[in-house]
């Protein structure tokens, strides 16, 4: 079942909240997209419905960064306005999976993380650098993180 991304995004400022680390607006916004792309890699399903747009500065769910752009550079210390989520086994584990990869790391840290060359933004971007807000495809995100599993599951095994 997928969900509203702002649900998602809630998700994410709960933890942060709860740790008492509240999240800037770009972790939001990065953290959700890690989110979505390692559901499609590890499950081949979306957790969200939304697009997930390649912008100039990265990969962005418009619904999220209008949710909370208001906030600028401050961190997010309430949830948006979003339909309530039960989120199932398998989403759960990758709610809090991403948020304890890469909770604590800044937004510039996941910023270059998303645009590291191969990724999914940047070889959209690649494609069409003239195309503002162009879509990630899933099957962007799905390929580039199943590799990215596999890799880590090579590291450990070996």
């Amino acid at each position: 079942m997928t969900h509203d991304a702002r649900s998602v995004a809630n998700a994410m400022i709960q933890k942060g909240i709860d740790a008492g680390d509240p999240l800037t607006p770009l972790q939001v916004i990065k953290l959700t997209y890690l989110c979505q792309a390692w559901m499609l890699g590890m499950f081949g399903e979306p957790m969200f419905d939304q697009k997930v747009e390649a912008w100039q500065y990265g990969p962005v769910i418009a619904d999220v960064y209008h949710g909370i752009k208001h906030n600028r550079g401050r961190p997010v210390r309430k949830p948006m306005r979003a339909r309530p989520a039960v989120f199932d086994e398998f989403e759960q584990h990758i709610i809090d999976q991403v948020y304890g990869e890469y909770g604590k790391r800044d937004g510039i840290y996941l910023s270059q993380l998303t645009h590291m060359p191969g990724s999914p933004w940047y070889e959209t971007k690649q494609e069409n650098p003239l195309g503002i807000n162009q879509e990630i495809s899933e099957e962007k995100m799905k390929r580039y993180y199943a590799e990215k599993l596999e890799q880590s599951e090579e590291r450990d095994s070996g």
